[in-house]
């Protein structure tokens, strides 16, 4: 039976909000059992949503160090604002192509990416349109307790940051950084995995 106004004592108002505690939220959703190399696959649905024609996955860095680094990069349609601020959102809502999506736990970019990494980085654009930039980073949120994200149009600094990532006229880069959670410590041996995995899952859109 589902509750409706009628249903409950007078006495009981649903008015008061109960934000969660951030740091504490974002550490647990960190342990959420996303496998790697799924959470990379289910960012790179993103792109498939984007209609990109070309998606690479970029390992960098050094595990070892705790400075390894995963780059996801597309040549898809980009992004507006309204869709950056969803994409960096606990629980987004965002139009999926329901032909090609694989997501798997409905909770967006974000869960995924913490899965993996303390810091994202999002670059993006739409043709004819300046560079997005959107960063949500752990560290912050633990130190400041909120759910505050940067979300705003690249600085001079950032595009060429963005370049350097490989963003075009058009498209996407998320950059996975300070990769404390990657589930092996060789990156030659996560790379092959990785390259396995998305092979198996993506075949029939590769022979395509």
């Amino acid at each position: 039976k589902s509750i409706n106004d009628q249903d409950l004592p007078q006495n009981e108002k649903f008015n008061q909000k109960n934000t969660p505690n951030a740091g504490k939220l974002m550490a647990s959703l960190r342990y959420s059992g996303y496998e790697n190399k799924v959470a990379i696959s289910d960012i790179v649905d993103n792109s498939l949503d984007a209609e990109a024609s070309v998606i690479e996955v970029l390992i960098l860095g050094d595990q070892k160090s705790g400075e390894a680094s995963v780059v996801i990069r597309d040549n898809g349609g980009g992004m507006d604002e309204k869709t950056l601020e969803q994409a960096l959102r606990l629980g987004s809502i965002t139009e999926r192509n329901v032909d090609s999506d694989l997501g798997r736990f409905g909770m967006g970019l974000v869960t995924g990416s913490i899965s993996i990494a303390r810091r994202v980085e999002i670059y993006t654009r739409m043709e004819g349109s300046p560079v997005l930039v959107g960063i949500m980073d752990l560290d912050v949120m633990e130190e400041t307790n909120s759910f505050d994200i940067h979300r705003d149009v690249a600085t001079s600094e950032q595009e060429k940051l963005a370049r350097d990532y490989g963003l075009g006229t058009h498209g996407t880069v998320v950059v996975l950084k300070n990769c404390d959670q990657l589930d092996c410590v060789e990156i030659e041996e996560f790379e092959n995995g990785l390259r396995h995995r998305l092979g198996e899952i993506y075949r029939y859109f590769i022979r395509s």
